[in-house]
């Protein structure tokens, strides 16, 4: 094993604390680390839209209106129903999820880079790269799932929900965008043109994609 997979977690850290150059750096091929970061994804997302955010809602009491007939509406927990066994059975499937969408990304960049003859960098180191850049983004499925509970109970706040957009939607969005961006620019030499919009493209369409059921809940949530 080579000693400096004993830092794996410490670069997570320093992704977390905006010091990805250096991470891009030392994990140049070919000893690009793929299991540590690739756990750290799949199960830190999983484990937040499955276990986190339903305790958050539960905490929070959240409730929405449920008619049992036309004549008595009343108010119901919105995991009332739920069995956490089945939450924590979850868990690995949704983690699975995420490993068939870093695939995707990672094939992503290595067709690219075969378009432009960077022939030297191989798909693992690819689909390693990837799940380095997607160590910002676990938030992001967890934000969506609460803005949906969130917009269905009695009494939305509009204050609560842009903040839960904007610091656990959009920034991870933007700051995953901006890994992917310098990692591309460190990795492969490239003029910063090609890292932009390489970088960009998966995740405009990514935000393409939920920005429809995001205005939806938006209205929802202040009609």
């Amino acid at each position: 094993m080579n000693p400096s997979r004993k830092f794996d977690w410490l670069r997570i850290g320093k992704i977390y604390t905006f010091s990805p150059n250096a991470v891009f750096r030392d994990i140049k091929p070919p000893d690009t680390p793929i299991l540590i970061p690739l756990l750290f994804v799949s199960i830190a997302s999983a484990a937040i839209v499955w276990l986190v955010v339903p305790i958050v809602v539960t905490q929070m009491g959240i409730e929405r209106e449920v008619k049992t007939g036309w004549w008595f509406p009343h108010k119901v927990s919105l995991l009332q129903w739920e069995d956490w066994v089945q939450h924590l059975v979850r868990v690995p499937f949704a983690a699975f999820e995420t490993l068939l969408d870093v695939i995707l990304l990672g094939t992503y960049f290595f067709v690219i880079a075969r378009c432009f003859s960077i022939d030297d960098i191989r798909w693992e180191h690819w689909f390693g790269f990837a799940c380095w850049t997607l160590v910002p983004i676990i938030l992001v499925d967890g934000a969506v799932i609460f803005i949906e509970a969130y917009s269905g109970s009695m009494n939305p706040s509009l204050t609560v929900s842009l903040l839960v957009v904007g610091l656990c939607f959009l920034l991870p969005i933007v700051w995953t965008t901006t890994l992917t961006i310098l990692g591309l620019r460190i990795w492969t030499g490239n003029r910063w043109g090609y890292s932009l919009g390489f970088g960009l493209l998966p995740y405009f369409l990514f935000v393409l994609v939920y920005t429809p059921e995001i205005v939806r809940l938006f209205i929802q949530a202040t009609s």
